[in-house]
């Protein structure tokens, strides 16, 4: 259980200083990592550089950030800014998730990818997801193929989040999905995976329910790319007995 974890809103637990890192306490107690979601919430919180900092501080290890998901089209703002020369100056490693677009071989990404992972320091690792897309799976996943291997070309160190949760909007073949991305050498890039259900046509569902078993991209993923975290992408109101009930049946029926 040690590479799961969730997407966490931390502007819920900011009432105080106290309630902020009582939380993060908790949460660890529970849970090896978590995601940040930088909303604009905890964007313009008055003292979001101070929370921001004894986050970085106590759980480095830990945790990793979700970027604004249009970072590629508006840059880094004031708070993404802060994180990044923080992370310099304390020589942190942090990996930063934000996302592609839709219709990546119709934009400029891999440019955009390159100028946006020149400005992000060593030690930060920009990590590429793949959002919701009205393109055929097949023809998306092989241009996600071509655009991490003219990266990789070009010596740029970025990795990839598959986010199940938006393949399955378009097609909900989860063996078919990964067997194309096994086939398009795809794995080695991949460092993280979100998982969320869909339930008529929507996104970010309980696990429990929706329309597919999470459980089968989860014996998938163990089976192939063990080492990647999972970040599970659904609300829960509490995480000692809901939280923990997602993960057991996420990894039922396997050793972990």
């Amino acid at each position: 259980m040690n590479n799961i974890g969730y997407r966490v809103k931390l502007n819920d637990y900011l009432d105080t200083e106290d309630s902020y890192k009582n939380f993060l306490n908790d949460y660890f107690k529970l849970f090896n990592i978590m995601e940040v979601k930088l909303n604009k919430y905890l964007i313009n919180h008055d003292d979001v550089d101070n929370y921001i900092k004894y986050l970085l501080d106590n759980y480095k290890n830990n945790i990793s950030f979700h970027f604004n998901k249009d970072l590629l089209y508006t840059g880094l703002n004031n708070v993404e800014q802060l994180i990044i020369n923080y992370l310099y100056k304390k020589k942190y490693d942090i990996n930063c998730v934000t996302h592609l677009s839709p219709n990546i071989m119709q934009s400029n990404d891999i440019r955009l990818i390159s100028d946006i992972n020149n400005q992000f320091n060593e030690n930060t690792l920009l990590t590429m997801e793949n959002p919701e897309t009205n393109e055929d799976i097949i023809a998306y996943i092989e241009n996600l193929s071509e655009v991490f291997h003219k990266l990789d070309e070009s010596n740029n160190k970025v990795k990839l989040c598959i986010d199940w949760g938006h393949i399955l909007t378009s097609s909900k073949d989860i063996s078919m999905i990964f067997n194309k991305i096994k086939k398009e050498d795809l794995l080695k890039y991949i460092n993280e995976y979100h998982i969320h259900n869909i339930k008529d046509g929507k996104d970010h569902q309980p696990l429990y329910s929706g329309d597919v078993d999470c459980n089968d991209i989860y014996k998938l993923i163990t089976k192939h790319n063990n080492d990647s975290k999972i970040i599970l992408e659904c609300e829960v109101n509490n995480m000692s007995k809901d939280g923990l009930d997602n993960i057991k049946l996420l990894t039922k029926n396997t050793n972990n």
